[in-house]
């Protein structure tokens, strides 16, 4: 069995989407990317966790602009995935995600969440800290 990849030649040409990164000074928690059809506003918009840190639960409030599968997940600072789930969303509007502290040890934490719709594919991410 061969498990080499095919490569493109270097005389072919070829092209990538590009992708917006957007981030800012002034809220140090969300890092945000997209990739889409050109013009269309960001599929996905998220607040700062709140509380932030927090001992028992914490809330993100999240906005799709459109039907969308949302997906989540939970980094510990090994980068390890320790939660994730997926939802699916009929259309546009304003959802809030909880999230419990269940058997997450004091720390910092990252988290990823991304909404892929139609014509957009949106992900940001950031970071929360658990205290006793």
């Amino acid at each position: 069995m061969d498990d080499r990849k095919e490569l493109v030649p270097l005389d072919q040409n070829v092209a990538f989407e590009p992708l917006k990164v957007k981030g800012s000074m002034l809220d140090p928690y969300i890092l945000s990317f997209e990739e889409g059809i050109g013009g269309e506003e960001s599929g996905l918009t998220i607040t700062d966790p709140y509380p932030n840190p927090f001992s028992v639960e914490t809330h993100i409030t999240y906005r799709l602009v459109g039907a969308s599968e949302v997906r989540f997940r939970l980094y510990n600072n090994l980068g390890q995935v320790i939660r994730s789930f997926s939802e699916k969303h009929e259309g546009p509007g304003e959802y809030t995600l909880t999230l419990k502290r269940e058997d997450l040890l004091p720390g910092l934490y990252f988290f990823q969440m991304e909404a892929v719709g139609m014509n957009i594919r949106s992900q940001q991410a950031g970071r929360i800290m658990v205290m006793d």
